[in-house]
């Protein structure tokens, strides 16, 4: 009786243990993804012009423009930049800008004259996102490049041309020069991207990059972390001395 008891309790088990080999495994639960919240509150003005004005104001300060400075700005856009930059750095300085598009070139060209006082500024319609517009311009000529809101340095365009363009940037900006870009925070890249592919380019990264606040950022039209993060960035990186 014993040995009867004994080969049942082992045909039970056997009959577990091939269940256990031949059942399925289970699927893996599914994950949500991580969300992080938002870096910043939301602030008032929403993405309307006073929000948009206020950030621009933050980055014009980080230029740290002095009179006589010779500059490009890269992808004027209206021209917000450009014409600050030319009443700041005086007539005895000079703006270089370039876009894509003729129109907008054409407004700039014949809006009214910002007087006497001001830069000299000539505009060059590039036809490829990654043209400079600059090849004229002699080397080691210019105190500062500008690239505020115009272009992505992300997976849209190959690495190898993001950083042969930047690299042709290097040949008109004086030892020491500075190169400073602030990315749309519908750019598909990351800050430790970004700065990488500068480093890469031939630029230096100083410590202490530059950083807007909060209180400078359009949330609204940057509402998640990583947009935020990306908007808050703004790049500054010279050219070796």
């Amino acid at each position: 009786m014993a040995l009867k008891a004994t080969q049942r309790t082992m045909g039970a088990l056997a009959a577990v243990l091939l269940l256990s080999h031949c059942a399925k495994p289970s699927p893996p639960l599914p994950t949500a993804p991580l969300v992080l919240p938002p870096l910043c509150p939301p602030q008032p003005g929403g993405a309307g012009a006073e929000a948009v004005d206020r950030m621009r104001a933050a980055i014009l300060r980080v230029l740290a423009l002095q009179p006589g400075m010779h500059v490009g700005d890269i992808g004027t856009g209206g021209g917000w930049f450009t014409v600050r930059v030319a009443q700041a750095i005086g007539k005895n300085g000079m703006v270089y800008g370039t876009d894509i598009d003729a129109a907008t070139l054409d407004g700039l060209r014949h809006a009214p004259p910002l007087g006497e006082d001001a830069a000299p500024m000539r505009f060059t319609l590039v036809t490829g996102e990654r043209e400079t517009g600059l090849d004229d311009v002699p080397d080691s000529s210019l105190d500062l490049l500008m690239m505020i809101d115009s272009l992505c340095f992300d997976d849209r365009v190959p690495r190898a041309a993001n950083r042969a363009y930047l690299g042709k940037f290097l040949r008109v900006l004086k030892p020491g020069g500075r190169l400073v870009h602030h990315m749309d925070c519908t750019c598909r890249t990351t800050v430790a991207e970004t700065e990488a592919l500068f480093i890469a380019s031939g630029f230096t990264l100083p410590p202490g990059q530059a950083q807007l606040t909060c209180a400078e950022l359009s949330t609204a039209a940057c509402p998640t972390a990583e947009a935020q993060a990306r908007a808050l960035f703004v790049g500054v990186f010279p050219k070796a001395r």
